[in-house]
C-alpha cells in the first residue's frame, strides 16, 4: 500500500472547521505521526502534517517548518498547512497567543505578583533574589524585562 493511501484512512472531515483530524498514531506533542521510509530506505516516524504537505504540495526545503492556520496540531489538510521558519513559527505563536509565559510555565520559579513586587523593589538584587529564593541574575533579567516582560 502506498503512503498516500496509507495515509487517507487515518484521518476524519471536522465539518465545522474543514480539519483533517488524525486518527492515527499520536505523538506526546497531539501531532500526528505516520511510518514513513527515510532517504536510507529504513522506516521512522514522520509527523502527519509535514507528510501531509509532501504528498499534496511538495518538498520541504531544509530549516522549513509546516505550520497550522488553523492552530490544531491533529489537522492534516494541506488547505489549513503553510511553510514557515523557525521565527516565523514563534512570531505566529506569540500573534495568536499560544505563547506559555509567566506562571503557565511549569518552568516557573516565582507568580506574576512577585514579579511586579521584584520590578518595584529597590534593594540590591542580591538582597531580593534572597528573598524569593531565586538567582540574582533572574531579578536582572526581570527588572531589564528579558524575563516576565508580559507584566506590568
Amino acid at each position: 500500500m502506498t503512503l498516500e493511501n496509507r495515509f487517507s484512512k487515518k484521518w476524519i472531515l471536522e465539518p465545522n472547521s474543514g480539519c483533517w483530524l488524525w486518527i492515527g498514531a499520536m505523538g506526546v506533542s497531539k501531532y500526528g505521526q505516520i511510518r514513513v521510509k527515510n532517504a536510507d530506505g529504513f522506516w521512522a516516524m514522520g509527523y502527519a502534517h509535514r507528510v501531509s504537505w509532501r504528498i499534496y504540495n511538495s518538498i520541504i526545503p531544509d530549516k522549513m517548518h509546516v505550520l497550522h492556520k488553523c492552530d490544531n496540531p491533529s489537522c492534516v489538510n494541506p488547505s489549513h498547512l503553510f511553510l514557515g521558519t523557525q521565527k516565523s513559527n514563534m512570531e505566529d505563536k506569540a500573534l495568536k497567543g499560544r505563547q506559555i509565559r509567566g506562571e503557565q510555565s511549569t518552568q516557573a520559579k516565582i507568580t506574576e505578583k512577585n514579579a511586579i513586587s521584584i520590578l518595584n523593589d529597590t534593594r540590591p538584587h542580591k538582597k531580593i533574589a534572597n528573598q524569593y529564593n531565586i538567582s540574582a541574575s533572574l531579578i536582572s533579567r526581570i527588572k531589564t524585562r528579558r524575563a516576565w516582560r508580559h507584566v506590568c
